[in-house]
């Protein structure tokens, strides 16, 4: 029916008995165990919570397109995709495949109320993170989280330190709150391993949904690699040079001469540089 549902192995051959037929025979784990044992399909069995895979629901990538969609028109900020992380225990891992991530007090299909179970320090909305390692303890032992697709909409900075009622999403570091379930669309789920390769994926699949949804061209690197800045760090104007350019729009940068032997600055937004030709001083 679309859904995935928790079970474990029976026997690879697609039955107790005789020949192989590429089916897998499979019991049904708690709620579902007093479901009648099932043959399916290999492709339809999927590890368990604990291994990276897809998780993309189409109800909710459609809910996902169409508030994309009733953005268009905005500046181009607001629809400026992000890629970003969720961790969250193992008991939510299905409901969340099924659901989307949810704010606390919504209502999930099964009738269900999402509770909320880490507070509310930057306002109530959905939480997530552009790092990876960001918020891991809250997957109590899990080695995955979700990556997923983001819309930022109208973002508050870090001076408001929570989410307002006047804007669509929060901003604090690599800290992100979203104010509804419809701006997040969960596509993977990623250890450290994978999460390289699979956010690679998500943007790719974040310039598709620009382009065909918005009719927006794939964004250009304000700075390209090799370029001679200037970045700002605590409180004054340093030479660099780009060493790397990210796709969420963040640049890696190795300092220039006399200070090639400091460590390289990774991960720095673009409001913090500015073009070395182009400085005074």
């Amino acid at each position: 029916d679309g859904h995935w549902y928790g079970g474990h192995v029976r026997a690879m051959d697609g039955g107790d008995s005789g020949p192989r037929e590429d089916k897998i025979s499979v019991a049904w784990d708690p709620p579902y165990a007093h479901w009648a044992p099932e043959r399916v399909a290999e492709h339809a069995v999927i590890p368990r919570m604990n291994q990276p895979r897809e998780v993309c629901n189409f109800d909710v990538a459609l809910q996902f397109v169409n508030k994309l969609c009733s953005m268009k028109g905005r500046d181009n900020k607001a629809t400026k995709l992000e890629v970003v992380y969720h961790w969250t225990g193992e008991e939510n891992v299905q409901k969340i495949v099924e659901n989307n991530l949810k704010t606390p007090g919504s209502t999930n299909a099964d009738g269900s109320a999402v509770q909320r179970l880490n507070g509310e320090a930057y306002g109530k909305g959905i939480y997530a993170a552009t790092d990876l390692n960001y918020g891991k303890g809250f997957g109590r032992g899990l080695s995955c989280a979700f990556l997923c697709l983001a819309i930022p909409g109208h973002m508050s900075q870090s001076q408001t330190m929570k989410l307002s009622s006047r804007d669509d999403s929060f901003k604090h570091g690599c800290l992100r709150v979203y104010r509804t379930s419809e701006q997040v669309l969960p596509l993977f789920f990623t250890d450290s391993n994978s999460s390289a390769k699979l956010a690679e994926c998500a943007w790719d699949i974040a310039d598709l949904l620009k382009e065909r949804a918005l009719g927006q061209v794939k964004d250009e690197a304000e700075f390209r690699k090799g370029a001679r800045v200037e970045a700002f760090w605590q409180g004054a104007f340093w030479k660099a040079e780009v060493w790397h350019v990210h796709r969420d729009g963040t640049y890696d940068l190795k300092w220039q001469h006399p200070y090639q032997y400091w460590p390289k600055e990774l991960r720095v937004s673009p409001d913090r540089l500015r073009r070395y030709e182009d400085s005074t001083g």
